[in-house]
C-alpha cells in the first residue's frame, strides 16, 4: 500500500479532467484554483514542472485577486467551507473562466450543494459547471506510508475542553479524514480501537461512514444519488479479492515519552529543532560581508585532501526561516540568503540516513564531501589534459609519428574528445546533484550541531535515558534533574521535557514532593502549564478509582487511562520497541491471550457487519494481518513512524504498515498547546 502514490494518482486524474494524458495534448491551457489547505496537500506530491506536464499553466490561491481569462477551463480543488463557496459563486458572477470543474477535498454537505446550485441558477451560469466531485482527499500524504490530517492542538482540545459540541466536531472531522484515506486506498478494514476514549468514538464513527456507503438502502439517504452508488460499486468490486487490512486506533496517552524525549537520530533532530511543513524546511544564511569571493573562501576551507571541513564552515551563520517576520525589516532582509529544502523520497541521502544517529550522519557528510572533491578533480584534470594537447596516456598528440600521421592525429583527437564528452555528460549532472544535496545536508547539520552545542542537548538526552531506564537512585535522580533545571543549559522547554518524563515515570509522589517540583521549574523561568495538566490528571485518576461516577471534561475515563498507562510509558527492556509497536505487533500477529492484551481488549468492529451486533458477537478474523493502518489521536511523530517501519521490515514475510495521526508534532509544539495555548 503506497498511500502517497494513490493520492497523487487521484489528483492527477482531477487535473486531467478525468481524461488520459494523450487526450490532453490539444488542450493548451488549464488553470488550477486551490485553498491553502489543498495547496499544502499538493506540495509533497507535485513540483511546478509536474503541474505543467499535466497541462496546468497557471495556479492561484482562491483568495488571491484574479483577472478574467476567457476560453480557459478552471479546476477548483478546495474544501467546501462557507468562505470558499462564496468565493466560487463570486468567480461565477464575474464570469472569470470558460468552464468550471469543482472538486471538494472532503465531502460537501447537501445544504452547501443546494446553496451553490441556487446561486448559479440565479446567475444563469449553471451550464458553465462541467463537473462537481467529492474527492475524499482530506489528508496529507507525507511519505508512501505516512499521513496526517493537519488538525492542530488536538491533544489539548480533546483533553481539556468541556464543550461537548466542540469536541464532537473535532472527533467527527478526524473520523472523516480517516475515512477519506480508505476511500483513496480502496479497501475496507477491520477496525480495532483502544476503548474508553477518543479512539473508540472515532472508530464507531468511521464504521458508520462505511456502513452508510456500503448499504444499498442508504445510497440516496443523503441526496447523494449516483455519487454514492459509484462509491458503493467501487468497494464491491474490491471486496473479497484479498485479505483485508486492520485499522488500529490509539490515543496519545499510550506513550508521552516518545513526544518529549530528546532523540539522537538525524530525522528526529531535524524535526525537533526546525519547523518542517509539507516536507519542506526553510533556512537563512548570512550573506558574505567581506571582499573575498565564494570560491576563495571554499579554497581556504579545503584541507590537504581537498575536503571542505565542517568546522571551518561554522563561520556561516545559519538560522531557521521561522515565521518570516524578520523579513518585514528591509535592512534585516538584505542580510540573508533564504533556501527552501525538500525532505522527500526524491532525496537519496535523506532516505538512506534519516534514521541514523546524528554522529554517523556527520561522518557520512564528510565522506560525501571527499567523493565530490574527487569527482571535481577528475573533471578538472580532463579539461587540463585537453587544453595541453595530451591524450589520457600522457602522450603529446603532436609527437605521433607514422605514414598516415595526419589521419591518425585527427582520428585520435576525435575519439578522445568524444570519449571525454561522454564521460562529462555522465559525471557533471551527478556531480551537480551531489553538490546540491551536500549543501542542503551540510547546512542542516551545521544548524543542528549549533543547537546541540548551545543547548547542550546531550545532557538532557542522557538524563532522560537514565530516568526511563530507572538507572538513577532516588536521591541522585532528584539532585541531577534539579541541577540541570537550575542550570543555564537548554531552553525552558528542554527542561520541561526532562521534568515531565521524570514525573510521568513515577507511580507515587507526595504532595510535598510535587510542590517542590513545581517551585523548581517556575523559579527557573519554565512554563509549568503542561506539568499542571498532568498533575491534575493524576489526581483525577485517583478520584476515578474511588468514584467511578466522577467526571472531568468530556471523557470520564481519561484519568483512569493515565494511571493505568504509566507502566506502558516506560520503554521495554530491549529499549528498542515503543509501546505503539508492541500494541500493533500484538494485534497483527494475534498475540496475547490475556484479557488485558491489545489483541483481546481492543474494540473489534467490522464495517461489513451491521453495527447492531455487539462487539463480542461479531465473527472475528483469525488470520494474522499482513497490512495495517495505525492512527494516533492527539498527535504523532517520526520516532513512532520509524519504529513501526523497522518492525514491519523485520518480519518474515515483511508487513505493510501505514502510520497516520491527527497532526505530526514535535515536543515544542506539544508543550505549546499548554503554554498559553499557543499552536
Amino acid at each position: 500500500m503506497d498511500l502517497q502514490k494513490l493520492q497523487k494518482e487521484t489528483i492527477e486524474k482531477i487535473l486531467l479532467l478525468n481524461q488520459t494524458k494523450t487526450k490532453q495534448i490539444n488542450m493548451k491551457w488549464k488553470i488550477l484554483i486551490y485553498d491553502t489547505r489543498c495547496q499544502s496537500m499538493l506540495l509533497p506530491l507535485f513540483k511546478v514542472q509536474d503541474l505543467k506536464d499535466l497541462g496546468i499553466t497557471l495556479h492561484f490561491n482562491i483568495k488571491s485577486k484574479r483577472e478574467s481569462i476567457k476560453d480557459v477551463p478552471a479546476i477548483y480543488f478546495v474544501a467546501p467551507t462557507e468562505e470558499n463557496l462564496n468565493l466560487i459563486i463570486e468567480d461565477f458572477s464575474k464570469d472569470l473562466y470558460d468552464h468550471y470543474y469543482l472538486n471538494f477535498s472532503p465531502q460537501v454537505s447537501t445544504e452547501s450543494l443546494q446553496k451553490l446550485a441556487r446561486s448559479l441558477v440565479d446567475l444563469k451560469m449553471i451550464d458553465k459547471v462541467s463537473s462537481i466531485y467529492d474527492q475524499y482527499l482530506n489528508f496529507y500524504s507525507l511519505r508512501p506510508k505516512l499521513f496526517e490530517l493537519g488538525l492542530t492542538s488536538t491533544y489539548y482540545k480533546l483533553n481539556t475542553s468541556t464543550n461537548q459540541e466542540e469536541v464532537e466536531y473535532l472527533l467527527e472531522k478526524t473520523a472523516k479524514g480517516i475515512f477519506s484515506v480508505f476511500v483513496t486506498l480502496g479497501v475496507i478494514p477491520i477496525i480495532r480501537a483502544q476503548e474508553g476514549n477518543a479512539a473508540e468514538y472515532i472508530a464507531q464513527k468511521v464504521s458508520e461512514y462505511f456502513e452508510q456507503n456500503l448499504n444499498p438502502k442508504n445510497v440516496n439517504s443523503q441526496g447523494g444519488g449516483t455519487k454514492n452508488k459509484l462509491f458503493l460499486n467501487r468497494f464491491n468490486s474490491l471486496a473479497g479479492n484479498f485479505q483485508r487490512p486492520v485499522l488500529i486506533l490509539v490515543d496519545r496517552q499510550i506513550d508521552f515519552n516518545v513526544l518529549l524525549h530528546h532523540s539522537s537520530t538525524y530525522q528526529s533532530l531535524v524535526y525537533d529543532t526546525l519547523k518542517v511543513e509539507s516536507n519542506r524546511v526553510g533556512l537563512r544564511t548570512k550573506k558574505e560581508t567581506n571582499s573575498k569571493s565564494k570560491n576563495e573562501k571554499e579554497n581556504e576551507n579545503e584541507n590537504e585532501n581537498g575536503e571542505t571541513e565542517m568546522n571551518n564552515m561554522n563561520e556561516y551563520e545559519i538560522l531557521p526561516f521561522g515565521d518570516g517576520s524578520w523579513q518585514k525589516d528591509p535592512n534585516e532582509k538584505k542580510k540573508w540568503d533564504v533556501n527552501w529544502y525538500d525532505l522527500s523520497e526524491d532525496d537519496p541521502f535523506w532516505v538512506e540516513n534519516r534514521a541514523k544517529h546524528f554522529p554517523e550522519v556527520l561522518e557520512t557528510i564528510s565522506n560525501t564531501t571527499k567523493e565530490i572533491s574527487k569527482k571535481q578533480e577528475y573533471v578538472t584534470s580532463m579539461n587540463t589534459l585537453k587544453s595541453s594537447g595530451n591524450d589520457k596516456n600522457g602522450k603529446g598528440i603532436e609527437k605521433e609519428q607514422g605514414q598516415e600521421q595526419g589521419n591518425t592525429i585527427n582520428s585520435k583527437m576525435l575519439k578522445n574528445s568524444t570519449l571525454d564528452m561522454i564521460e562529462k555528460i555522465d559525471i557533471i549532472p551527478e556531480l551537480q546533484r551531489l553538490k546540491s544535496q551536500q549543501e542542503k545536508h551540510t547546512k542542516l547539520a551545521l544548524y543542528i550541531t549549533s543547537q546541540l552545542e548551545s543547548r547542550q542537548l546531550d545532557e538532557f538526552y542522557t538524563n532522560e535515558i537514565m530516568v526511563m531506564k530507572s538507572e538513577y537512585t532516588s536521591s541522585n535522580e532528584r539532585e541531577e534533574i534539579t541541577k540541570l533545571i537550575k542550570s543555564k543549559r537548554g531552553t525552558s522547554n528542554d527542561k520541561m521535557r526532562l521534568l515531565l518524563i521524570w514525573y510521568l515515570s513515577k507511580t507515587e509522589l507526595s504532595e510535598e514532593h510535587v510542590e517542590k517540583i513545581k517551585n523548581v521549574a517556575s523559579n527557573n523561568n519554565c512554563d509549568i502549564s503542561s506539568l499542571l495538566h498532568f498533575i491534575e490528571m493524576r489526581k483525577f485518576s485517583l478520584n476515578s478509582n474511588l468514584n467511578n461516577n466522577s467526571s472531568k471534561g468530556v471523557f470520564k475515563t481519561f484519568g483512569r487511562m493515565i494511571g493505568k498507562g504509566l507502566d506502558n510509558m516506560r520503554p521495554s527492556n530491549s529499549g528498542k520497541i515503543l509501546p505503539i509497536t508492541r500494541i500493533v505487533s500484538s494485534i497483527m500477529e494475534m498475540k496475547g491471550e490475556k484479557n488485558d492484551s491489545p489483541n483481546k481488549s481492543f474494540l473489534y468492529l467490522d464495517p461489513k457487519i451491521s453495527s447492531s451486533f455487539k462487539n463480542s458477537s461479531i465473527p472475528r478474523n483469525k488470520t494474522p494481518y499482513k497490512e495495517a493502518i495505525v492512527f494516533v489521536v492527539g498527535g504523532g511523530n517520526y520516532l513512532e513512524y520509524q519504529n513501526l517501519y523497522e518492525y514491519s521490515q523485520g518480519q518474515i514475510p515483511k508487513k505493510s504498515i501505514i502510520y497516520g495521526t491527527t497532526d505530526i508534532i514535535n515536543a515544542e509544539q506539544f508543550l505549546n498547546q499548554f503554554n498559553n495555548q499557543k499552536n
